[in-house]
């Protein structure tokens, strides 16, 4: 995969963990565990975005 198209992934995951965050918080009784492991899930994304190469 090009690194502009590995990275345009890794930013759309990152965008809909971020989405994913914010509605399990908004729900009427969210669940903690889920919101941890959604925000872990959102870090490694965020560590692979700055592991690529930059142009």
């Amino acid at each position: 995969m090009e690194p502009q198209s590995r990275f345009l992934a890794l930013k759309a995951r990152h965008d809909e963990l971020e989405d994913a965050i914010e509605d399990e918080r908004n729900r009427a009784s969210p669940n903690p565990m889920l919101v941890q492991m959604l925000k872990r899930q959102k870090l490694r994304v965020k560590e692979k975005l700055h592991q690529l190469p930059t142009a």
